[in-house]
Protein backbone atom coordinates (compact mmCIF):
# COMPACT_ATOMS: atom_id res chain seq x y z
CA UNK A 1 0.00 0.00 0.00
CA UNK A 2 2.99 2.29 0.87
CA UNK A 3 4.47 1.63 -2.71
CA UNK A 4 1.26 2.72 -4.37
CA UNK A 5 0.61 6.05 -2.19
CA UNK A 6 4.22 6.77 -3.13
CA UNK A 7 3.81 6.64 -6.92
CA UNK A 8 0.36 8.21 -6.54
CA UNK A 9 1.79 11.21 -5.13
CA UNK A 10 5.07 11.01 -7.46
CA UNK A 11 2.50 11.10 -10.45
CA UNK A 12 0.61 13.80 -9.24
CA UNK A 13 3.91 15.95 -8.38
CA UNK A 14 4.66 15.21 -12.06
CA UNK A 15 1.91 16.16 -13.57
CA UNK A 16 1.92 19.46 -11.74
CA UNK A 17 5.63 20.00 -13.23
CA UNK A 18 4.59 19.01 -16.83
CA UNK A 19 1.37 21.03 -16.43
CA UNK A 20 2.89 24.27 -14.57
CA UNK A 21 6.29 24.47 -17.77
CA UNK A 22 7.19 23.19 -20.79
CA UNK A 23 10.80 21.73 -20.96
CA UNK A 24 12.34 22.48 -24.14
CA UNK A 25 15.62 20.78 -24.99
CA UNK A 26 17.64 22.35 -27.75
CA UNK A 27 21.01 22.91 -29.26
CA UNK A 28 23.54 25.43 -30.08
CA UNK A 29 25.54 25.61 -32.91
CA UNK A 30 28.11 23.70 -31.82
CA UNK A 31 25.97 20.93 -30.94
CA UNK A 32 25.81 20.68 -27.28
CA UNK A 33 22.54 20.63 -25.28
CA UNK A 34 21.05 23.37 -23.31
CA UNK A 35 17.93 23.27 -21.65
CA UNK A 36 15.39 25.94 -21.04
CA UNK A 37 11.98 26.34 -19.89
CA UNK A 38 9.11 28.25 -21.19
CA UNK A 39 5.69 28.50 -19.75
CA UNK A 40 3.10 26.62 -21.92
CA UNK A 41 1.17 29.53 -21.46
CA UNK A 42 3.30 31.98 -23.43
CA UNK A 43 4.50 28.94 -25.99
CA UNK A 44 2.44 29.00 -29.58
CA UNK A 45 2.57 24.93 -29.79
CA UNK A 46 3.35 25.48 -33.83
CA UNK A 47 6.62 27.00 -32.46
CA UNK A 48 7.31 23.69 -30.19
CA UNK A 49 11.11 22.89 -30.66
CA UNK A 50 12.02 19.48 -31.86
CA UNK A 51 13.65 17.34 -29.23
CA UNK A 52 17.46 16.10 -30.17
CA UNK A 53 19.69 14.64 -28.54
CA UNK A 54 23.86 14.66 -28.89
CA UNK A 55 24.06 11.41 -29.52
CA UNK A 56 20.81 10.70 -31.74
CA UNK A 57 21.02 9.13 -35.00
CA UNK A 58 19.16 8.84 -37.99
CA UNK A 59 18.47 5.46 -39.55
CA UNK A 60 16.89 3.94 -42.33
CA UNK A 61 15.04 0.34 -41.88
CA UNK A 62 14.70 -1.75 -44.82
CA UNK A 63 11.17 -3.87 -44.68
CA UNK A 64 12.19 -7.17 -42.87
CA UNK A 65 14.96 -5.61 -40.52
CA UNK A 66 14.61 -5.42 -37.21
CA UNK A 67 15.90 -2.10 -35.67
CA UNK A 68 17.62 -2.05 -32.29
CA UNK A 69 17.25 1.00 -30.35
CA UNK A 70 18.62 1.89 -27.05
CA UNK A 71 19.26 4.01 -23.79
CA UNK A 72 21.95 4.18 -21.52
CA UNK A 73 23.40 5.63 -17.96
CA UNK A 74 20.82 8.35 -16.39
CA UNK A 75 20.37 10.13 -19.80
CA UNK A 76 16.31 10.51 -20.49
CA UNK A 77 17.48 9.65 -24.24
CA UNK A 78 17.32 6.58 -27.57
CA UNK A 79 20.29 6.67 -29.27
CA UNK A 80 18.22 6.53 -32.52
CA UNK A 81 16.12 9.85 -33.07
CA UNK A 82 14.91 9.33 -36.35
CA UNK A 83 13.87 6.31 -37.87
CA UNK A 84 13.06 6.12 -41.34
CA UNK A 85 11.05 3.83 -43.31
CA UNK A 86 8.40 2.68 -46.29
CA UNK A 87 5.03 3.89 -45.36
CA UNK A 88 2.74 0.58 -45.00
CA UNK A 89 5.89 -1.77 -43.97
CA UNK A 90 6.46 -4.11 -40.84
CA UNK A 91 8.97 -2.45 -38.39
CA UNK A 92 10.36 -4.42 -35.48
CA UNK A 93 11.33 -2.34 -33.12
CA UNK A 94 14.01 -4.59 -29.96
CA UNK A 95 14.07 -2.12 -27.73
CA UNK A 96 17.54 -2.79 -25.15
CA UNK A 97 17.10 -0.12 -21.57
CA UNK A 98 20.65 -0.25 -20.68
CA UNK A 99 19.83 2.81 -18.63
CA UNK A 100 19.27 3.41 -14.86
CA UNK A 101 15.44 3.35 -14.72
CA UNK A 102 12.23 2.14 -17.02
CA UNK A 103 11.81 3.09 -20.22
CA UNK A 104 9.25 2.29 -23.10
CA UNK A 105 8.49 3.22 -26.66
CA UNK A 106 5.45 4.81 -27.57
CA UNK A 107 4.25 5.73 -30.85
CA UNK A 108 1.14 8.40 -31.68
CA UNK A 109 0.22 10.21 -34.64
CA UNK A 110 0.87 13.76 -34.30
CA UNK A 111 3.33 16.51 -32.46
CA UNK A 112 -0.18 17.50 -30.63
CA UNK A 113 -0.38 14.34 -29.27
CA UNK A 114 2.91 13.77 -27.29
CA UNK A 115 1.54 15.92 -24.53
CA UNK A 116 -1.68 14.54 -24.07
CA UNK A 117 -0.37 11.06 -24.38
CA UNK A 118 2.37 11.92 -21.90
CA UNK A 119 0.30 13.54 -18.79
CA UNK A 120 -2.33 10.94 -19.44
CA UNK A 121 0.32 8.35 -19.07
CA UNK A 122 1.03 9.53 -15.49
CA UNK A 123 -2.12 8.07 -14.39
CA UNK A 124 -1.56 4.67 -16.19
CA UNK A 125 0.53 3.28 -13.82
CA UNK A 126 -1.22 -0.23 -13.33
CA UNK A 127 -1.18 -0.24 -17.26
CA UNK A 128 2.78 0.06 -17.64
CA UNK A 129 2.44 3.74 -18.25
CA UNK A 130 0.22 3.32 -21.34
CA UNK A 131 -2.86 5.38 -20.97
CA UNK A 132 -6.04 3.49 -22.30
CA UNK A 133 -8.34 6.45 -22.68
CA UNK A 134 -5.39 7.92 -25.45
CA UNK A 135 -5.65 4.49 -27.59
CA UNK A 136 -6.78 6.59 -30.74
CA UNK A 137 -3.56 8.91 -30.62
CA UNK A 138 -1.10 5.79 -30.40
CA UNK A 139 -0.24 3.50 -33.20
CA UNK A 140 2.34 0.90 -31.13
CA UNK A 141 3.89 0.71 -28.17
CA UNK A 142 6.17 -1.74 -26.15
CA UNK A 143 6.03 -3.02 -22.68
CA UNK A 144 7.92 -1.11 -20.13
CA UNK A 145 11.63 -2.24 -19.57
CA UNK A 146 13.25 -2.08 -16.29
CA UNK A 147 16.86 -1.83 -16.62
CA UNK A 148 18.82 -3.89 -18.28
CA UNK A 149 15.56 -5.26 -19.66
CA UNK A 150 15.53 -6.01 -23.72
CA UNK A 151 11.75 -5.86 -25.25
CA UNK A 152 10.26 -5.84 -28.57
CA UNK A 153 7.20 -4.14 -30.83
CA UNK A 154 6.36 -4.49 -34.48
CA UNK A 155 4.11 -1.71 -35.81
CA UNK A 156 2.78 -0.96 -39.44
CA UNK A 157 4.35 2.03 -40.49
CA UNK A 158 1.50 4.61 -41.26
CA UNK A 159 0.30 4.87 -44.83
CA UNK A 160 0.41 8.14 -44.96
CA UNK A 161 4.09 9.74 -45.51
CA UNK A 162 5.15 12.12 -42.82
CA UNK A 163 7.03 12.25 -39.13
CA UNK A 164 5.28 10.56 -36.50
CA UNK A 165 6.68 11.08 -32.93
CA UNK A 166 7.85 8.42 -30.17
CA UNK A 167 8.38 8.92 -26.78
CA UNK A 168 8.79 7.76 -23.56
CA UNK A 169 5.68 7.60 -21.40
CA UNK A 170 7.76 6.58 -17.86
CA UNK A 171 6.32 9.54 -16.05
CA UNK A 172 7.77 12.74 -17.00
CA UNK A 173 10.63 11.43 -19.74
CA UNK A 174 7.79 12.52 -22.70
CA UNK A 175 9.33 15.68 -22.62
CA UNK A 176 12.58 14.92 -23.23
CA UNK A 177 12.81 11.84 -24.27
CA UNK A 178 11.31 11.92 -28.20
CA UNK A 179 12.42 10.87 -31.74
CA UNK A 180 10.10 10.67 -35.10
CA UNK A 181 9.34 7.52 -37.48
CA UNK A 182 9.32 9.12 -40.62
CA UNK A 183 7.11 7.16 -43.12
CA UNK A 184 8.20 7.85 -47.04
Amino acid sequence: MKKLNFQIIVAALLLMSVVATGYVLSSDSLGHSKHSVESTAEMDHSEMVHVTTRNGKTVTVEPGEVLEIRSEGADLSYDITEIRAQAGSELTIKYINTSTMPHNILFVYTEEDIRTVGVAALQAYQNEYVPENEMDRIFGYTSLAVPGETVEVTITVPEEPGSYPYICTYPGHFTQMQGRLISR
